[in-house]
Parts: structure tokens; C-alpha cells; sequence
């Protein structure tokens, strides 16, 4: 598909339009229903929010993580907001939904990742080849971020300050195109944008 159309009057629709790394549509794969399926290696999609988006707000995926565990230092990007990857000393830039296995000394396989800012943050280990819904809440005080895995708080992290974005984002890939690990292998059910944060009975579905 070269475009994922926005249902709101705001148009942020995302778009592919190079064929190349489009992903693909999928019919009647989750209870009946379609996704768009990533690569993995290529595939991802593009689109704004305007010419900036500011906390308070609210990120919601339904996805699947195809492997059952990632690569070495994988990185599969399901969201990411904000400014590029080279601009990470931009504290609370950017916004994510990602799960990764990082190669360091911490064991940290097939776990939540956030970058928000200039801050890492880790949450659990997230099962592959099922499908999950995350919520990932930025408010103005602290706790700036949370996640909610499946409706339950699963992260709650302080942070160092709202996240102030440039409004661009990406599907299927870090915002950094010399990350040639970064990209999805999976599917994506459904992607809701909020411009508030949502409670905890809210995420819930």
C-alpha cells in the first residue's frame, strides 16, 4: 500500500511512495480482520502531525512482533515520533513504541524499548508472534511516560521533561535511515494518535 489513510479531518495520513518499501495488506488475518504487514527489512511508512506535536498525548498500537525473539542488537520499530535519530541530545524529543534485544552487558531480550529524549527506557519482555495492544502516554508532569501493555501499566517512567516533538513520524522504522536493524518484522493492526492523555480505564479494550 503506498498510503494509510487518516479517518480525521486532519489528513496525517501515512504514506510509502516508493514500491519497493511499501508494506503489504493483508485480508481477514486477525479475528477476521486486516493488517498491514512490514518486512522487516525495508518496508516502513512516513507522515506528519503538524508542524509540531507536544505532549499531553497518547500513542496506541495493536501489532505483532513476527519473531519469537529478536536478532542481536534488533531493534523492530512499530512508532516513532520525532526529530532523527542523529539528534537524540534533543532531551524530549521523541516518542516510540519498539521492542528490542540490545547487545550490551543487561540482558535485555525482547524488551519494551522507549527512547524518549535523551532517556532510555526499558519495560517488559514482550512475546513474539501474538498480538499485543500498547498505549504509550506522555503527560506534562511526572510521570511523563507510561506504557500500558494489554490495558495493564507495564512502565512508568519519570523522565526529564514533556516531550516536545517536530510532529514527524514514522511506521515500521526508526526515524534514521543508516539503522538498517530498525525496521518492523510484523504486523500492524491498528495505529490511534490522541492529542491528550488517556487514563487508565481508557486504554482498555
Amino acid at each position: 500500500i503506498n498510503t494509510w489513510p487518516a479517518l480525521t479531518a486532519n489528513a496525517h495520513n501515512a504514506t510509502q511512495p516508493v514500491g519497493g518499501n511499501q508494506p503489504v495488506y493483508v485480508t481477514n488475518f486477525q479475528n477476521g480482520n486486516a493488517v498491514v504487514r512490514f518486512n522487516g527489512a525495508s518496508s516502513y511508512m512516513s507522515g506528519a502531525l503538524g508542524a509540531s506535536f507536544n505532549a499531553p498525548f497518547t500513542l496506541f498500537v495493536v501489532n505483532r512482533f513476527a519473531l519469537v525473539n529478536q536478532g542481536v542488537d534488533d531493534n523492530d520499530y512499530v512508532f516513532d515520533l520525532g526529530v532523527p535519530v542523529p539528534l537524540l541530545n534533543q532531551p524530549g524529543a521523541r516518542a516510540s513504541i519498539a521492542r528490542r534485544r540490545s547487545n550490551d552487558a543487561i540482558p535485555r531480550t525482547n524488551r519494551y524499548y522507549s527512547f524518549q529524549g535523551d532517556a532510555m527506557h526499558y519495560g517488559p519482555a514482550i512475546s513474539g508472534n501474538v498480538f499485543h495492544s500498547f498505549a504509550g502516554v506522555y503527560q506534562l508532569a511526572s510521570p511523563y511516560h507510561q506504557l500500558y501493555q494489554n490495558g495493564n501499566v507495564a512502565l512508568s517512567a519519570p523522565g526529564n521533561s514533556p516531550i516536545v516533538t517536530n510532529g514527524a513520524y514514522h511506521l515500521g522504522r526508526l526515524n534514521n535511515t543508516s539503522d538498517v536493524n530498525y525496521f518492523l518484522n510484523g504486523d500492524i493492526a491498528e495505529v490511534i494518535v490522541y492529542n491528550t492523555s488517556l487514563s487508565s480505564s481508557q486504554v482498555r479494550i
